[in-house]
């Protein structure tokens, strides 16, 4: 694996979400859906963790200023290392 990758065989969804997955999904025509599985009671700290990480990106989602500085970001090897390494599916 390439140090310092942004994106990696092991982050990417290879297997159905699960119980207390949480997401986004982009649609094709630009919009989005955020979804929770598994919320059936009060919220664990995790999940309130995961909702939170959730409405940031529904904010950069939302709003085309924040997605620039992100897509800035995401091309800036000082942050992201070599970007993507999908390595091998052993």
């Amino acid at each position: 694996m390439k140090p310092n990758a942004l994106l990696t065989l092991e982050n990417t969804v290879s297997s159905p979400i699960e119980h207390g997955d949480a997401g986004v999904i982009l649609k094709p025509d630009g919009t989005f859906k955020v979804f929770s599985t598994g919320i059936d009671g009060p919220l664990t700290p995790a999940q309130e963790a995961q909702g939170k990480k959730l409405i940031a990106l529904a904010i950069a989602l939302r709003y085309p200023e924040v997605m620039s500085v992100l897509e800035r970001m995401a091309n800036d090897p000082d942050i992201v290392g070599e970007g993507i390494d999908l390595g091998t599916a052993n």
